[in-house]
């Protein structure tokens, strides 16, 4: 409840000029087609954010789908919207990655989607040869051509001091028979930089960044608390406050990497439906690798059968922020954590990259901070939304990847809210008015 009215979370269904959540069948009268949503956004350097929703197992349901419906889907990307009547909204978009249709006593239709980096610029082998040097920050942009038409669709974002450092770094490889996503990633992550999707469902960015190693490092990268939600931009990066009578759960996990025996806390490598799979079993890698050499070609956009790469790299001018000095930092020993709670105003558009401060319940106490990994929204058959997040801090200790007045700004805003009344409020968009811009 606020302000004596029900406010019911929303989840909106488009494609084209179909709206499939309030689906109009005539007369007036108008029918609701999807439930059962669910998107999944990551900040790995392989994932893409993929999502699923089923359509009414109805007769007006599997006549809309079977009359253009499946047609509409393959030809035109669709969004799906999370929100609040009158408040914050968060849209996604996506393009049609594939059904799964049963029939029988219990019919259902359900629609997979993944973003707009799945396709030439995940999937798409190209080769290539530099003639010339090119600094780090020109990278994206090279690859993106050699991607062809799918590459337009990206647009790429440097943030926290990465743009500086990459126009210092030249460059000068080859590459035969890898994906522009993975060369980027392989050649970025030489310099401690790292390439995060996510924003890729909300209008094609990519975001490149640094992972935050220690207090105040987020200085370069300030992020800005979400006031009452908000409505995210891409390549944005904001603070979301997680305090008494929301979470559902949270737990904690501390992992040591301890190197040649690690016990884990170093980043995985499974591969996810939404995940470029390089790897072949040792068969197939034979006769491909002769395949290779044969058919692998130099023009833009040229591909080639999926073989592990063979490559190399020169960089002649060292980063100072080398990936040794780095994964000391954020590798050695990390905490992790999850939480999951119903989405209201003041969570609509969390996403990965966003902090999450868990305040502690003594005034003044300390708080710990998370960068969030994983975010998934999943709307129930009843018309709820849940948000399960992932999150990690890379060290140990008392410190905070925030830095300290963004700190301070943000226990003030929890020691004003002392009772449970008050944190509802906040929940609900209508907190004190405090200094949410943590920017200065």
């Amino acid at each position: 409840m606020a302000n004596g009215m029900l406010l019911q979370p929303y989840v909106r269904v488009e494609i084209g000029d179909v709206n499939l959540s309030y689906f109009d069948i005539g007369g007036g009268e108008m029918e609701y087609l999807v439930h059962s949503v669910s998107v999944n956004l990551s900040k790995g350097e392989k994932s893409a954010p993929t999502c699923n929703f089923k359509l009414a197992a109805t007769p007006v349901g599997f006549e809309w789908f079977s009359n253009g419906g499946r047609e509409l889907f393959i030809k035109e990307p669709f969004t799906i919207t999370f929100g609040f009547p009158g408040g914050s909204e968060f849209p996604t978009t996506y393009a049609y990655a594939g059904l799964s249709l049963d029939t029988g006593m219990s019919p259902s239709i359900t629609i997979d989607g993944t973003s707009a980096i799945k396709g030439t610029w995940t999937d798409n082998k190209i080769s290539f040869t530099m003639e010339d040097e090119m600094s780090l920050l020109e990278l994206p942009d090279f690859l993106k051509k050699k991607a062809g038409k799918g590459g337009e669709l990206l647009n790429f974002v440097w943030a926290g001091g990465t743009q500086e450092d990459a126009a210092s770094v030249m460059i000068k490889m080859n590459r035969i028979n890898q994906t522009p996503h993975v060369i980027l990633t392989e050649q970025l992550k030489e310099h401690g930089m790292r390439v995060t999707t996510q924003d890729t469902a909300m209008d094609g960015t990519v975001v490149i960044d640094y992972s935050p190693g220690k207090q105040g490092e987020l200085e370069k990268d300030k992020p800005e608390v979400a006031e009452k939600g908000g409505d995210p931009k891409a390549g944005q990066r904001r603070v979301f406050i997680l305090g008494p009578g929301l979470i559902d759960t949270i737990s904690r996990k501390q992992k040591l990497n301890l190197g040649q025996a690690s016990t884990g806390g170093a980043e995985g490598t499974k591969s996810t439906v939404s995940t470029e799979t390089e790897q072949k079993d040792s068969a197939q890698k034979g006769i491909l690798s002769q395949q290779s050499s044969a058919q692998s070609s130099n023009l833009e956009g040229g591909t080639g059968p999926a073989d592990k790469a063979k490559a190399n790299s020169e960089t002649t001018v060292p980063s100072p922020n080398s990936k040794e000095a780095r994964a000391a930092l954020t590798k050695m020993l990390s905490t992790s954590m999850s939480a999951n709670f119903p989405m209201l105003p003041n969570m609509v558009g969390i996403k990965p990259r966003d902090m999450v401060v868990v305040p502690s319940m003594k005034a003044g106490g300390y708080m710990e901070d998370y960068e969030v990994t994983s975010v998934k929204y999943d709307m129930d058959n009843n018309g709820g939304v849940k948000i399960s997040i992932s999150g990690e801090r890379p060290f140990t200790g008392d410190e905070n990847m925030l830095d300290a007045s963004s700190i301070a700004s943000i226990r003030s805003i929890c020691d004003s809210l002392t009772t449970a009344d008050s944190w509802n409020a906040f929940y609900w968009g209508q907190g004190p008015e405090v200094a949410w811009a943590l920017a200065g």
